[in-house]
């Protein structure tokens, strides 16, 4: 007598039921939850995922423009000597940075090791403010450099600058949206160059481009979102207003 094929199929899920049961009871409870989740994922990571965006045209580093460098130091130190020309015998001189660029030499900073600076062939600027040259560390390369400091109670400050940069190829709309942002506001006091403020959980950051080379200043804040150095924008602008040249020589470029 023939059995019936619905019999046989009770029979052999009766069987991969008890192999199931005996199989769990000896394998240990996170295996199993591995390969139950292995064995029931839809998805398989690709071998190849396309790329994020587009690369760079290109990258290229140009010459830095040292006599510009120079020049603005010595219009900076002009209109400081004919501000304190104008101050009576009657008035109290209190040192205040003069906007612009003025020179300052590595070897008179407390934490910076000279020989840092002197591998930078860009110039190094840092906000020109007491205890900002009191902190300040620098670390540099060839194009690029890093300062790290405190501005205050409260607030740090990092601020780099490089001359390689990567030419990317923009649509029209975004690069619209650049040129309009960077013309909402009068050009950067003192370095006369147009800039931008941008803000993230982390840091309010100020960027430009001066001398053929890009800078950014960061804030970084205890408490960003109520301290009005990083919530707003008049702090960083005046820290980025009055910076001070730690390698007036640009000994790396010779």
């Amino acid at each position: 007598m023939k059995r019936r094929p619905a019999v046989a199929l009770v029979m052999v899920a009766a069987l991969a039921s008890a192999a199931v049961a005996q199989r769990s009871e000896i394998e240990p409870p996170l295996e199993r939850a591995q390969r139950f989740i292995e064995e029931r994922k839809q998805t398989r990571p690709r071998l190849a995922p396309p790329p994020i965006g587009r690369p760079p045209l290109r990258t290229d580093a140009a010459d830095v423009d040292w006599d510009a460098v120079r020049a603005l130091v010595v219009e900076t130190e002009r209109r400081r000597l004919s501000a304190l020309s104008n101050v009576t015998a009657t008035r109290a001189v209190v040192f205040e940075p003069a906007v612009g660029v003025r020179a300052a030499p590595a070897e008179a900073l407390k934490q910076t090791r000279a020989a840092e600076v002197a591998a930078v062939s860009i110039p190094v600027l840092i906000p020109d403010q007491a205890r900002v040259r009191d902190t300040v560390q620098v670390f540099g390369q060839a194009d690029a450099y890093t300062a790290i400091a405190e501005v205050a109670d409260g607030v740090d400050m990092r601020m780099s600058g490089s001359r390689k940069r990567l030419v990317l190829e923009r649509p029209p709309a975004r690069q619209e949206a650049l040129r309009k942002m960077r013309a909402a506001r009068p050009p950067l006091p003192g370095v006369n160059a147009p800039y931008v403020i941008t803000r993230s959980e982390s840091s309010t950051d100020l960027s430009f481009s001066r001398f053929n080379a890009g800078y950014v200043l960061s804030l970084i804040c205890d408490a960003p979102e109520t301290d009005s150095r990083c919530a707003e924008d008049d702090f960083i602008t005046t820290l980025a207003s009055s910076l001070a040249l730690l390698n007036e020589d640009g000994s790396a470029e010779q």
